[in-house]
């Protein structure tokens, strides 16, 4: 497997455990099983998982990433990662990032399309603040209640970024740097509200992998993880990436 450029694998997952059932988008749910593969594999086959701040800060400065990088980023702070995915995180040293709808922390989600994936407990304050003391997992803002940011005027949008700041930095005790949207929902007018609010890490839903030499550190695109990329179909997925960029 040769490097092509200066590729970085940015994996973006929502869910790890089982769908509730009848759900359309059981896709979103990684299997416990293969969540714990697909650490162990990254973490024993010679990947750097590296931080997204070390990825955005090479961007910024135009440096060389290490080899085969990859980075890990989780949507919308549902309970299920505290249960199924920090324990693994945790066990192989990784850092990750968890981009946290802050105005529904602890509370069942019920925003626009939710019943697609079948609403689910959001993590609290206390569960969040335990783990950021306990690893190299960091939350940042994913909005204060999951608005499609482009539908709502400037204040309404800086608002909902402003507030899911705000509520990460109580959390966390520190400034959050990066920021995720809705939907992978945004426009020109979202981007200068998080220059305004020193967000320097912006990652997008764009399916492919992240070139550094040539991608935004404000619009880093993301390859998401499926149900059905079992340790075979992950296995290849990995090199097709690094392969072909996608």
């Amino acid at each position: 497997m040769s490097v092509n450029g200066n590729l970085a694998a940015v994996l973006m997952y929502h869910h790890i455990g089982d769908p509730p059932p009848g759900i359309k988008l059981w896709a979103l749910y990684v299997s416990r099983l293969n969540f714990a593969f697909q650490m162990w594999y990254l973490k024993k086959a010679g990947y750097s998982v590296i931080s997204l701040e070390e990825l955005s800060g090479a961007m910024a400065a135009g440096a060389k990433l290490p080899p085969y990088s990859v980075a890990l980023t989780f949507d919308d702070g549902f309970r299920d990662f505290y249960l199924n995915a920090y324990p693994v995180l945790k066990k192989y040293d990784l850092p990750a990032t968890v981009f946290t709808v802050t105005g529904q922390c602890g509370r069942n989600a019920d925003w626009e399309g939710i019943e697609l994936t079948g609403t689910g407990a959001l993590m609290t304050g206390a569960e969040m603040s335990a783990i950021t003391s306990d690893s190299k997992i960091v939350f940042a803002p994913h909005t204060a209640s999951h608005k499609k940011l482009s539908a709502l005027n400037r204040d309404e949008a800086e608002s909902e970024i402003l507030s899911s700041i705000e509520a990460v930095k109580n959390i966390g005790g520190r400034a959050p740097f990066s920021f995720a949207a809705p939907y992978g929902d945004y426009n020109e007018s979202t981007l200068e509200i998080l220059k305004k609010h020193n967000i320097t890490c912006a990652v997008t839903t764009d399916n492919r992998a992240c070139d550094a030499s040539k991608d935004s550190p404000l619009e880093i695109p993301r390859i998401i993880v499926r149900r059905n990329n079992h340790p075979p179909g992950f296995v290849y997925k990995m090199y097709r990436i690094f392969k072909k960029g996608k």
